[in-house]
């Protein structure tokens, strides 16, 4: 009788074998790839890199439509994934009242890639998907953080040393608060694989990543980032049904990198701004042996848990353990009560530190960290409620806040984003654009909380809100790979309901998705010329090669039709030639397209003469008065 008729599985080749290995390394891989390819590109801030992630998103989903058999997607699936879809869809419904048509499509295309990840998301997991997802997402966060710890412990050796530039970690994110934040994230993801792994290996590699992603978190000297991580362990702790496991975990695991971060803070050359090389260099090796020492340490902590977490512990233990924690907690609060006063003293004089001015010339970057200042966001929050007023239903259009701020703002300082997602959409997108972002944001958190007895959900949802807490004070939103890094944990919350019975996808709506997938592939692929040929323009034109910028600029307009930015390129690109006749008729042609780019009537100003010259200066000054170009030019405003 042979193995199929006794009702035997048989054997797998070695093909099969392999195979089916590969499958299951698809999504750990891709979710580590993508992760770390953005964030080691400027945070995938720019949109060439948002381009690239996208179509390979896109093509990796239709490829798994095709030539396998995702399983039907659940009822939260199906609303995580159809919630977003209509954010993004209102995205780019508010071109047709948007003052900013290039940024609102850029807008668009960015929010595109995150409904490529969860799309593909949704079409490679198979049974058990969290944590390969979660791994991954992890892997890709370990590498780009360990880049940057490395350029500040082993300056000279690794990356650029810059002893003038502001000294806090940003590298290769390229913003130190988005840095420390996906630190954040990082650490929490490390925290429950140290804790709750099933594979030693996993364990001890997890707890060996820890102390590496607090330490670069402390050079980021974000204050932002750890308050998201304080709040996220909060979250962590009140999700958790094994709760007192995780806060033994926790108190175990803390002590080896609050020691390695306590050290680099003890260190002058890696903590104040114009070290020299020599003595940055003397104290990034000495605190990379310690980081090293400790990571074992940590592991082997880590190990040990795992070996102790096999015995039972007493009831009565249990209960002591408990009410040391709430000990401890009481006594905390009663220190915070001895030292600083009352509750209504401490609200008030957070916020008098809060609404205080940051303090000036810091030298020492341990003092920023205990610092309140909101670093002039209060004003910035002012004017995106004040575009949002103008417009509460649907907002000035997807990407417009900057030019409402410059045209509204009352300081000189210069900025790109209201510094809160929410305040922000509800400027650009309005009430209906807030509520569809707040409805994508709460479905992982619902799901969390229904499958919070998975092993590693409650600390997908802690990272995951950890960085629901940092937006709210920052930019994140606009560093696709900041959000991506999020948005699959909260994707891992959402699969985490996947029934191992669960039915295969139908054949018809396979094709449907993958016709779809494909489509918009081809959307993103014309975007990603136009932005490739854009980028190379800008590029050029920063080297002085102005041939270059000239020829790439024509390419831009060629794939980018609808955009001004094309045309403003072409008539820089025409000035640094001093062919001053080309470059007022394409910056013409920009200025037709996008009457209210202030920078297109800046660069008139310099093509222009007379009359007309007064006319730029005149539509410049109204657009963003306080811009310091405009100086010069003043006086042939009074004049005119």
């Amino acid at each position: 009788m042979d193995a199929a008729h006794a009702g035997l599985t048989p054997p797998l080749s070695r093909t099969d074998t392999f195979l089916a290995g590969a499958e299951r390394a698809i999504l750990p891989v891709g979710a580590a790839g993508v992760v770390g390819a953005l964030l080691s590109s400027n945070g995938g801030f720019f949109p060439v890199s948002w381009s690239w992630a996208s179509l390979a998103l896109l093509w990796v989903g239709a490829l798994a439509l095709v030539l396998r058999a995702p399983f039907r997607p659940t009822r939260i699936e199906r609303a995580f994934l159809g919630a977003l879809v209509l954010l993004v869809a209102w995205v780019w419904i508010s071109i047709a009242w948007t003052s900013d048509v290039t940024q609102s499509v850029f807008e668009g295309e960015r929010s595109l890639m995150l409904v490529a990840a969860v799309g593909a998301g949704l079409a490679l997991a198979q049974r058990r998907p969290v944590r390969p997802l979660l791994g991954g997402t992890l892997a890709g966060i370990v590498v780009a953080c360990g880049y940057a710890l490395a350029t500040r412990l082993l300056p000279g050796h690794v990356g650029h040393f810059d002893p003038v530039a502001v000294y806090r970690l940003n590298t290769p994110v390229g913003y130190w608060n988005g840095l420390g934040i996906v630190a954040a994230l990082g650490a929490v993801l490390a925290l429950g694989f140290s804790l709750r792994a099933r594979a030693t290996t996993s364990r001890a590699l997890a707890a060996l990543a820890l102390p590496v992603l607090l330490l670069t978190l402390y050079f980021t000297y974000s204050r932002g980032a750890w308050v998201a991580l304080a709040a996220g362990l909060v979250v962590l702790l009140a999700l958790d049904p094994n709760r007192l496991a995780t806060a033994a975990g926790l108190a175990a695991l803390a002590p080896a990198p609050a020691l390695v971060v306590y050290l680099a803070s003890r260190s002058g050359a890696l903590t104040r701004q114009n070290s020299t090389l020599a003595a940055a260099r003397h104290d990034g090796h000495r605190i990379a042996l310690v980081l090293l020492a400790v990571a074992l340490a940590e592991a082997a902590v880590a190990l040990g848990l795992r070996a102790a977490g096999r015995f039972a512990i007493p009831h009565a233990l249990r209960l002591g353990f408990a009410a040391l924690l709430v000990a401890a907690v009481l006594g905390a609060a009663g220190g915070a009560l001895a030292h600083y006063g009352s509750p209504a003293r401490i609200a008030h004089r957070v916020y008098h530190d809060f609404t205080a001015p940051p303090p000036k010339n810091v030298v020492n970057l341990n003092t920023r960290v205990f610092n309140l200042s909101n670093d002039g966001r209060i004003a910035l929050w002012k004017v995106a409620w004040h575009e949002a007023d103008a417009n509460l239903l649907l907002g000035g259009g997807a990407g417009t806040y900057q030019r409402y701020y410059l045209q509204h703002r009352v300081t000189a300082q210069n900025v790109e984003d209201a510094h809160s997602l929410y305040l922000e959409t509800l400027a650009e997108l309005g009430v209906a654009g807030l509520v569809l972002l707040v409805a994508v944001l709460a479905i992982p958190l619902a799901a969390a909380v229904r499958f919070r007895r998975h092993r590693l959900v409650p600390f997908a949802a802690a990272a995951y809100s950890a960085y629901l807490v940092h937006a709210a004070i920052d930019w994140d939103w606009e560093l696709a790979g900041v959000t991506l890094a999020a948005l699959l944990c909260g994707l891992a919350c959402v699969l985490a309901g996947r029934a191992d019975g669960a039915p295969a996808l139908g054949a018809r709506p396979r094709g449907v998705a993958a016709a779809l997938a494909v489509g918009l592939s081809a959307l993103t692929l014309v975007g990603l010329l136009g932005n490739t040929a854009l980028e190379s323009s800008q590029a050029a034109a920063a080297r002085g090669n102005w041939r270059a910028a000239e020829s790439h600029a024509r390419t831009a307009i060629r794939f980018m039709p609808w955009s001004a930015a094309g045309w403003q390129a072409l008539g820089e690109a025409q000035l640094g030639l001093h062919d001053k006749a080309g470059a007022r008729r394409s910056l013409g042609r920009a200025a037709a397209k996008d009457p209210r780019n202030w920078v297109v009537w800046l660069d008139l100003i310099g093509a222009s003469t007379g009359k007309a010259q007064v006319a730029a200066v005149n539509r410049a000054y109204r657009l963003d008065p306080l811009d310091p170009a405009l100086v010069p030019y003043l006086a042939v405003l009074a004049g005119g």
